[in-house]
């Protein structure tokens, strides 16, 4: 299977797997087709072929790609050197015949160590590749749609080409094999230009569809709620879904700087987490160290982003994991969620009273 250098919940991530994350995509939707007020067209690449650079960045791309090139063959050379001490573990999976193989005590230690250095400088490189790529970028436009279900079936058509393109791709063998430590056997990633290109696309189709399943006015209004909360503005947005909540519904979600944030069309905001790396989410009440006080802190942060619930007509339960509280209010007049439990809303929140994230899965109940 094909690893790429590409985008999940809106940061580069190098442990997704492209094609996984793009038939995930082809869940259909069930809101019903009304026309666009407008749909505008949006800059796409017509084929895997890269625009014409100057000889310059032409030049530039190959030493990044060069560089990354080296680094995996003395990473891969690393493998086989340890592998032959003999310190791994083996398997065979009789359905696909693939044959694994993991490290064992202090070479498993090594081999984890230059793996994760390894994908620290891909994502240094492939950084520096794409900035260069979009030096040169001039995509063909998307077709301009005058209804909902024409942009959203040009959406899926499209994806589909994208697998099945990708499928194509690791048939070939012409892309970049690594050791993964975790799957035990060597993995296929996309060459900088190939995954490049496809996340430029992805991006428009992205926006194609956010364009399909959201209304200008709607759009703007789910800025604006993120921005009054997090105080800073949106970076970046897509379609998302949360089927073990509800498996049904399109949801929506932003990032900024400190956060992601999940909104249905309506506007509930769903879901607060912080952006990786961030222990908090940054909204932070006085400082509160008894579980009473801490409940009053949770309840403050749900005034705040949903206010009107009447927590008191719920039933709460605490849970405590470290120095972390969770209050979760879940209504148990209401049917089970697709992934079962009742509905809830749950603010998770640390002694120093900063919250670490938020769930509201009250208006997505059935």
């Amino acid at each position: 299977m094909l690893k790429g250098f590409s985008n999940k919940s809106l940061q580069w991530i190098f442990t997704l797997f492209l094609s996984f994350a793009l038939t995930a995509c082809f869940a259909p939707t069930t809101t019903p087709f009304s026309p666009l007020t407008s749909i505008t067209a949006i800059a796409q690449p017509t084929n895997t072929q890269s625009p014409d650079p100057t000889e310059d960045l032409a030049t530039q791309k190959q030493k990044i790609w060069d560089e990354i090139s080296h680094d995996v063959i003395e990473f891969n050379q690393l493998v086989e050197q340890e592998k032959s001490l003999g310190n791994i573990e083996t398997s065979h999976d009789s359905e696909t015949g693939q044959d694994f193989f993991r490290f064992t005590g202090e070479s498993n230690e090594k081999i984890r160590t230059a793996y994760e250095n390894l994908m620290s400088q891909m994502v240094v490189l492939r950084d520096r590749y794409l900035a260069l790529y979009k030096q040169d970028y001039n995509p063909t436009p998307f077709p301009t749609f005058s209804t909902k279900e024409e942009a959203l079936n040009f959406y899926y058509q499209t994806m589909q080409e994208d697998q099945d393109w990708l499928e194509t791709q690791e048939k070939t063998g012409s892309s970049l094999r690594v050791y993964d430590p975790d799957r035990g056997s060597y993995v296929s990633f996309l060459s900088f230009d190939q995954d490049v290109w496809l996340v430029l696309r992805n991006e428009a189709l992205n926006k194609l569809r956010m364009e399909a399943e959201l209304s200008p006015e709607l759009l703007v209004n789910h800025k604006a709620i993120v921005e009054k909360l997090d105080g800073v503005p949106v970076e970046a947005n897509e379609i998302t879904s949360l089927p073990y909540y509800r498996n049904d519904l399109t949801l929506f979600q932003y990032q900024t700087r400190k956060n992601y944030y999940v909104l249905n069309a309506d506007g509930a905001v769903i879901e607060i987490t912080p952006v990786q790396g961030a222990s908090t989410t940054g909204l932070t009440l006085p400082a509160q160290l008894t579980t009473d006080q801490l409940e009053d802190n949770a309840r403050s942060f749900i005034n705040l982003i949903a206010p009107g619930i009447n927590l008191d007509a719920l039933t709460l339960e605490v849970g405590l994991k470290t120095s972390n509280s969770f209050f979760k209010w879940e209504d148990r007049t209401k049917s089970s969620l697709d992934g079962g439990g009742f509905p809830f809303i749950q603010v998770a929140i640390n002694l120093d009273g900063e919250m670490l994230n938020y769930i509201n899965t009250l208006p997505l109940s059935r």
